[in-house]
């Protein structure tokens, strides 16, 4: 019987990645400074991400160590709807100018399914997060009523 990690705080580590379920629904992933993050290395982190057993989406606060860019099959994947089959929406924290300009084109050209918005630090993705999640829930509860008024 599996009772999954539901409910408590849990980090998951895989060679390159720390998952950590920060709290009901934002899952936290940290990813190692100045490494390849390949495909392999993104599919292992979707894998820890479902090992939370959550049963439903999360927020994703992605979080990306110095100089690390993930290759282009890894950044296809991630926005994918393999890739983003356990978010709800994503803050990508960034600390260079190159991690900048991948993950704006990535945003810009190649459409992530979900949400995604790039940060320079942790507290605001945090806070565009909260937002965000205060948002859907508003959606959620409109697309409710509306429903049941038809």
């Amino acid at each position: 019987m599996n009772d999954g990690l539901k409910g408590h705080k849990a980090t998951l580590l895989n060679n390159l990645s720390t998952v950590t379920l920060v709290n009901k629904d934002i899952a936290e992933i940290r990813i190692k400074e100045d490494v390849d993050y390949e495909l392999n290395d993104a599919l292992h982190t979707t894998s820890a991400v479902e090992q939370l057993d959550r049963g439903e989406k999360l927020f994703y606060l992605t979080i990306y160590g110095d100089q690390t860019i993930p290759s282009p099959e890894a950044r296809i994947y991630c926005i994918s709807a393999s890739g983003s089959r356990f978010k709800a929406a994503e803050a990508i924290v960034i600390r260079s100018l190159s991690q900048k300009m991948v993950f704006n084109f990535m945003n810009n050209v190649d459409r992530p399914l979900v949400e995604t918005k790039l940060f320079s630090n942790s507290k605001d993705a945090q806070a565009w997060l909260s937002s965000f999640k205060r948002i859907a829930k508003v959606n959620a509860q409109f697309s409710c009523t509306k429903k049941q008024s038809l």
